[in-house]
């Protein structure tokens, strides 16, 4: 199902007012190109799964430091949506309030930063700052995806084409830098 699209001036990179264009295609075809957001809205869940993969969890500390050392950190493999360590079952922790980060495979962590480099598949980071007041506390993610994604529609007031090919010149970082709690702190681009 559609929503209304939201009233939306500017895009979110540059601020500037994005105009409809006309392309000649030749043969008298001309494509109008328009970026709009998108209104296609997901099936709504009760409660959404973490994709099946590979997953570390770390610890900084109300500092914004790293936690280090045994039963600091947890690494593990979820798959049908159940987790399943690899070798730490638990981390221990002294009551206080830490940020929480979850990365998957697709995300390598530098130790002092976040990198997500160009091709990676599906990089998700994920961060939550929590109270520890219990000697036993379950830690939810709200995973974000960190390439950008789009979406294409081609409408067509003719016959359909079966064997259309898109392609598109633009700027795209070849890797993004992350700070250690998740926060985007740099990006290198290249000319794809």
């Amino acid at each position: 199902e559609y929503q209304a699209a939201p009233a939306k001036s500017a895009t979110r990179t540059t601020g500037e007012t994005i105009q409809p264009q006309e392309i000649d295609l030749g043969n008298g075809l001309v494509a109008e190109l328009t970026i709009e957001p998108d209104t296609l809205q997901p099936e709504p869940q009760t409660r959404a799964t973490i994709s099946d993969g590979h997953y570390r969890i770390y610890v900084l500390n109300s500092s914004g430091q790293r936690l280090t050392g045994p039963n600091q950190s947890i690494a593990g493999t979820v798959s049908g949506g159940v987790f399943t360590p690899d070798a730490n079952k638990s981390m221990q922790l002294e009551h206080g309030t830490y940020t929480f980060v979850c990365i998957n495979d697709a995300v390598t962590d530098l130790d002092s930063e976040l990198l997500v480099e160009q091709g990676a598949i599906n990089p998700m980071i994920g961060t939550t700052t929590v109270a520890i007041t219990q000697p036993r506390q379950e830690i939810t993610f709200t995973m974000r995806h960190m390439m950008g994604r789009a979406r294409f529609q081609i409408t067509s007031y003719t016959s359909v084409p079966i064997n259309a090919k898109i392609g598109f010149n633009f700027y795209t970082p070849s890797k993004l830098y992350y700070d250690l709690d998740g926060s985007n702190s740099g990006a290198a681009f290249e000319t794809l």
